[in-house]
């Protein structure tokens, strides 16, 4: 290794100045989305007033943090009036900040929170010269610099750790909004009413795995998910490595215009059915559904796409499709390693971004096995930590693919193995596959559970018929 020069020190100490430079409009940006957006309080971690570079900067946003601790509304009129509480009249400077804000919340926080991390380790190391300097005894020397480094890291991590009653508070102000506002669930709705009341919808920071064996309509009942969010205002990513444009294209074209997909690839589309994909693409147009049809997807380009959607046009549902496509960044890595990387990443990126991840799974093929084909959660245990990472764990499950001569033929079975939230059970859908979508059951729908009853006297039926309750 080469030696450490000045010059060196000198250069870390020039980059803490080039990273100063774009510190001043990022802590404006923060304050501004605080003001302006109610939830973007809910997107970031608490930061010390000692964090700002600018003394009014660090006022502002302790005002804000004020606000928030005692329930209030955080904007501009009300955190005006508290500083003047306090001696201050800066509301013409408010207005300046929330005119000047031009992003979300997140990328302007870890912008803050780059920098002040790099102002600690070029305090670090001009601390490790000094103690050089002035110790003889290499060991002493050692352990100084040993704990130094522990502060380091341990300044790194202290957002992390949050009182009790903060989480406590945070959960009382999502549930009054929610019984206020009328709407009950704690996440975006599927689409699927059963569903949603089951899992309380798709929820900020958590991943829903949607797993099943091949031809059960995994895609499908993702992607009419993707439908409904979108077509609703939301802001949806879908990233298909299995796809083409052209054949994400037709689906949902099947799906919201209600023409048939056969007739599409044929070409052969009946002149009253032009009017259905007219409609369709008229709502397309004007949705914010964005896709990305990805030929290799590491963990790191995911990230990067999923930075740089909500950067440029807000992100509130990501969708996979899917898991065991997925690359890693190891090389050599086995199977296993590979999908408990990417699982694992997929559940950080939902942290990161605090926004709801849909992640297409396959099960094993000891699902197929069994006169009950149905998939368990063991059948995802060669998929890597899985398991483990997914916050709700539903399978798809269709009779009609093993038994044709099925009385629920085109039935799906919607099988939520796993809610952390929620209660496990079944949902059920009809499937209109040349369509490209689910329908979801009334509620109160149940299957019939059909039996051959016969009557046998001295070798010959008599009474014969199939019972349901």
């Amino acid at each position: 290794m080469g030696g450490v020069k000045m010059s060196d020190y000198a250069q870390l100490t020039h980059r803490l100045g080039e990273a100063r430079r774009v510190l001043f409009p990022a802590e404006q940006n923060f304050l501004g989305a605080l003001m302006v957006r109610s939830s973007a309080w809910d997107e970031a971690t608490p930061l010390d007033e000692a964090d700002f570079s600018d003394e009014l900067h660090g006022k502002i946003y302790r005002a804000i943090r004020t606000l928030k601790t005692e329930g209030k509304e955080s904007d501009i009129i009300s955190v005006a009036e508290l500083l003047e509480r306090w001696g201050d009249n800066e509301l013409p400077y408010l207005g300046q900040l929330a005119s000047a804000t031009v992003g979300h919340v997140v990328p302007s926080l870890n912008t803050i929170k780059r920098y002040n991390m790099l102002k600690r380790v070029v305090g670090f190391a001009h601390e490790a010269i000094a103690i050089a300097v002035q110790q003889d005894d290499p060991f002493t020397l050692a352990e100084h610099i040993q704990q130094a480094a522990i502060q380091l890291t341990e300044t790194a991590h202290v957002d992390e750790f949050r009182h009790v009653s903060d989480t406590v508070m945070t959960a009382l102000q999502d549930l009054d909004r929610r019984y206020h506002s009328g709407n009950a669930l704690a996440g975006l709705s599927t689409g699927f009413p059963g569903y949603d009341s089951r899992t309380g919808g798709i929820k900020p920071a958590e991943v829903t795995v949607i797993a099943g064996a091949s031809g059960m309509g995994k895609t499908t009942f993702a992607y009419n998910i993707a439908e409904h969010v979108a077509l609703s205002g939301k802001t949806v990513l879908t990233i298909s490595l299995e796809m083409s444009d052209v054949q994400l294209g037709l689906r949902h074209l099947a799906s919201i215009g209600g023409v048939g997909l056969p007739e599409m690839q044929s070409a052969d589309v009946p002149e009253n059915s032009w009017s259905g994909l007219t409609v369709a693409t008229a709502k397309l147009r004007e949705s914010r559904m964005y896709t990305v049809n990805a030929s290799s997807l590491t963990p790191a380009r995911l990230a990067s796409l999923a930075r740089a959607c909500k950067r440029k046009h807000g992100l509130d549902l990501l969708v996979i499709d899917y898991l065991q496509l997925m690359s890693s960044e190891k090389r050599n890595a086995s199977d296993y390693e590979r999908t408990s990387d990417c699982s694992r990443a997929v559940k950080l990126l939902a942290k990161e971004l605090n926004i709801p991840i849909l992640l297409l799974a396959q099960v094993n093929r000891s699902a197929l096995t069994g006169a009950d084909k149905r998939p368990q959660m063991y059948h995802l245990r060669d998929s890597g930590g899985i398991e483990q990472d997914a916050d709700v764990v539903t399978m798809l499950y269709r009779d009609c693919v093993y038994n044709p001569q099925t009385q629920m033929r085109n039935v799906a079975e919607i099988i939520t193995r796993k809610c952390r939230m929620g209660e496990p059970g079944t949902d059920y859908a009809d499937f209109e596959g040349r369509y490209s979508r689910f329908k979801a059951k009334p509620a109160e729908w149940v299957p019939e559970e059909t039996v051959e009853l016969k009557v046998v006297n001295d070798g010959r039926t008599i009474k014969s018929g199939k019972f349901g309750r």
